[in-house]
């Protein structure tokens, strides 16, 4: 997993892509996950995020074969704000209580 989200504020910063992701271009919003602890605390370092598409770059838009009615784009985060009230769960409960043990 490539994308992070970066706590500012009342604010998380998220950056990175997601690919294959289907029916995107259909949808109002996403579940996007992202690594918001360091690396070393893998694999209780991603959080679930409920992101608008339209704060999404669309990269690529596939042909599929055999599912050419489902549009699977590759789409990108570059320093998009959310708001902390979108934050779904973490993989793990932090100190203030917040978040989940599993996703």
């Amino acid at each position: 997993m490539e994308t992070t989200a970066e706590r500012d504020g009342e604010e998380w910063i998220l950056n990175g892509h997601k690919e294959w992701v289907t029916n995107f271009l259909d949808a109002d919003t996403v579940l996007t996950y992202a690594k918001t602890e360091p690396e070393e605390d893998a694999p209780h370092n991603i959080s679930a995020f409920l992101v608008p598409t339209d704060a999404f770059e669309v990269d690529t838009v596939w042909e599929t074969l055999g599912a050419w009615s489902v549009k699977s784009p590759r789409v990108a985060l570059d320093d998009v704000r959310v708001p902390a009230d979108r934050l779904v769960t973490k993989t793990r409960p932090t100190s203030s209580g917040e978040g989940s043990t599993s996703v």
